[in-house]
């Protein structure tokens, strides 16, 4: 029997990659911004932050695939420990995960934009790594949102 989840994984991680190729020959090639500016989409999950991004996506994302997070990155996901991605207290290294992401950023575009709904818990430490950073708060219906939250993670 073969692992379907490993292939779709592997699969994933060959889509980053020829991204991340893309981006970096052409962050070679043409004039980057001098000062980008950080935006980055805090929304609970299920709330509406994937529709943001696509509409944002004019600007720079780091990641295009998937659900479009940038901690869904190969290198990010070693770095991130998901099971204490939730707990206040769970410190990310920005600094190594914002080296990964610039690799995959479009840095001719003024904007770079992320989203992960995690980051709610970390806009203290995003804003000390990434300057000028700035936030769009996306809040779903209460009501809306409970029923995606039963529905999707069987919630009561």
């Amino acid at each position: 029997m073969i692992n379907t989840r490993g292939l779709k994984i592997g699969y994933y991680d060959l889509k980053c990659l020829v991204l991340k190729m893309i981006r970096s020959t052409k962050n070679l090639i043409t004039h980057q911004s001098p000062s980008p500016s950080f935006l980055l989409v805090l929304s609970p999950p299920y709330a509406g932050s994937t529709l943001v991004h696509e509409l944002l996506s004019t600007v720079s994302a780091n990641n295009i695939f998937g659900r479009r997070e940038g901690r869904g990155l190969p290198k990010v996901r070693r770095i991130i420990n998901y099971r204490r991605q939730w707990e206040a207290d769970f410190v990310f290294q920005w600094p190594e995960i914002k080296a990964v992401w610039l690799k995959y950023w479009d840095r001719s575009k003024a904007v770079l934009l992320d989203k992960n709904p995690a980051n709610i818990l970390r806009s203290k430490n995003i804003v000390k790594h990434f300057n000028p950073a700035y936030f769009l708060i996306v809040v779903r219906d209460p009501y809306a949102h409970c029923e995606s939250l039963i529905r999707r993670d069987k919630m009561s």
